[in-house]
């Protein structure tokens, strides 16, 4: 989980190279898993039935306490799926009104660079001529402790 500078300082790795290394670099045990894993099969989509992806999604589940498994390959592709199932849990659990949900994002984030996901960057680099953007997610600053009283208070 520790990176060292050219000056030989250690440095706690927060990028952790987009969550693939968030274990450390290198981590024996992940390494020797990896390569008994490499000798049987070292990838499968789950397009296609095999015998441990059901093993995967009970232990998953088990783990979460969820009902539901969706495995994912990359940053922003589950970042999609949670934006529309929060829409849809506001719109038919908690009673929004058809097409008025707004979603708090904190600025400076980072997700990817799909389009819905670039909606909600603060980034001008990321938005700049991929427009127009989706729209009802309100930006506010990271650690604002505001608490929403009224929806007309929220802005794009």
């Amino acid at each position: 989980m520790f990176v060292w500078d050219v000056n030989g300082k250690r440095h706690l790795d927060g990028l952790s190279a987009d969550s693939a290394v968030n274990q450390g670099h290198g981590h024996p045990g992940i390494l020797a898993a990896m390569m008994k894993q490499a000798g049987k099969l070292t990838q499968i989509s789950r397009a296609f039935r095999n015998d441990q992806l059901a093993l995967l999604y009970e232990e998953i589940a088990g783990l979460t306490g969820s009902h539901k498994v969706l495995p994912m390959n990359s940053g922003a592709e589950p970042v999609e799926p949670a934006v529309k199932s929060v829409r849809k849990w506001g719109y038919a659990v908690k009673g929004v009104p058809a097409n008025k949900a707004r979603i708090i994002v904190c600025a400076g984030n980072f997700h990817g660079r799909t389009l819905g996901i670039v909606s909600f960057s603060t980034d001008p680099a990321a938005r700049s001529s991929f427009g127009p953007f989706a729209p009802c997610f309100v930006s506010v600053p990271f650690g604002t402790r505001r608490r929403w009283k009224r929806r007309s208070r929220l802005k794009r």
